[in-house]
């Protein structure tokens, strides 16, 4: 029986994520910079967390009535946020070695961004009957006046495929055939990061990953991101003889590297200046109705309203603690195939 997971995966900074600013730091919403490539990354992880705090800020109103104070006819004429697929270019292997079925992977989705276009988490669908995998690279988008040509980006997503054999791989209209190898005879040995054989060998939330190196491929724990909000600490960046995109001991803000607006930096660390809650995720026809670096999303195409909300572009949820810090205590990046579904949502929804 066809079995199929809906996950929301991993997954250089923020710049190449966002919009259409012309600033080098890390940003929801960074420019698009002329000529241009950028390679993001996502991986799956979320952790659960059961038990939420009895003192929480109001909880936030995600459900929108239809009947809205202001008929249909009445309602502002600003543009709409929309989440949509974006035209896949090209699917290809990032890593150098094979997988096995204890052992992550990444694959890069390449496709075209516009200035008026922000990132937004892509959707995984594994069907492990078929050995088949839906890859799903997402747009926030909203048709707007802006300097800067479009722009070849590829997302770089991390997989872990459980079962031994031949994959197929879709992305758009695009395949790639991925064999996973059956993993060596051993137990983990989980120890300091280093050279490894399985993601278990790597202390959480690292992966074990190959690359090509100066000397060849080879195999490392390594803990994937696609900008500094996924690191648990430290900055997202390329090594020149190692890992594109991994979270590195170094922090991920300084002076001459402040955090977006909204965001504070705290050792090292960006973290919100805000709380999401009620008051803030409020009913809206417009952005200019929202605060902050919130932006008015409507849940369904067919909705007179919308609520403000704070958009994610990458698999924050990678880890829960990453993605609060982006989101606000209590909040987490989800990923689902609705009309809203890559936001910011309260732990209790």
């Amino acid at each position: 029986m066809s079995k199929i997971l809906v996950l929301s995966v991993l997954p250089i900074a923020f710049w190449m994520m966002f919009g259409c600013d012309d600033e080098a730091v890390e940003d929801p919403n960074p420019p698009v910079d002329q000529d241009a490539e950028d390679t993001p990354g996502d991986t799956i992880d979320v952790q659960d967390q059961s038990e939420l705090s009895d003192t929480a800020e109001l909880p936030d109103s995600t459900e929108l009535s239809d009947t809205a104070d202001v008929e249909p006819d009445e309602t502002p004429s600003c543009g709409r946020t929309e989440l949509l697929d974006a035209d896949v270019l090209d699917l290809l292997l990032v890593d150098a070695l094979a997988p096995n079925a204890k052992r992550s992977f990444r694959v890069g989705v390449l496709h075209m961004q516009e200035c008026y276009e922000q990132l937004a988490m892509p959707l995984v669908e594994v069907d492990e009957a078929s050995k088949t995998v839906h890859l799903r690279p997402r747009v926030w988008t909203r048709e707007m006046d802006c300097l800067g040509a479009s722009r070849q980006v590829t997302r770089m997503l991390t997989l872990q495929l459980g079962q031994v054999g031949e994959w197929t791989l879709r992305a758009g209209e695009k395949t790639l055939a991925v064999m996973v190898e059956a993993p060596i005879e051993r137990a983990c040995e989980t120890a300091e990061p280093g050279p490894c054989d399985f993601d278990c060998d790597c202390p959480s939330p690292m992966r074990c990953l190959s690359t090509l190196g100066l000397a060849g491929p080879f195999k490392a724990c390594a803990e994937p991101c696609e900008t500094s909000f996924d690191c648990m600490r430290g900055a997202c960046i390329s090594m020149d003889d190692g890992f594109d995109l991994t979270c590195q001991v170094q922090p991920g803000c300084r002076p001459e590297e402040p955090c977006p607006e909204g965001w504070l930096c705290e050792d090292g660390n960006c973290v919100a200046d805000f709380q999401l809650n009620g008051s803030l995720r409020k009913p809206c026809y417009c952005d200019s109705d929202c605060e902050g670096p919130l932006t008015c999303i409507y849940p369904r195409e067919d909705a007179v309203q919308g609520n403000c909300e704070l958009r994610c572009s990458t698999s924050l949820p990678h880890h829960a603690m990453a993605s609060e810090r982006y989101c606000s205590p209590l909040h987490i990046c989800m990923a689902s195939d609705a009309a809203n579904g890559s936001i910011c949502e309260w732990l209790g929804e």
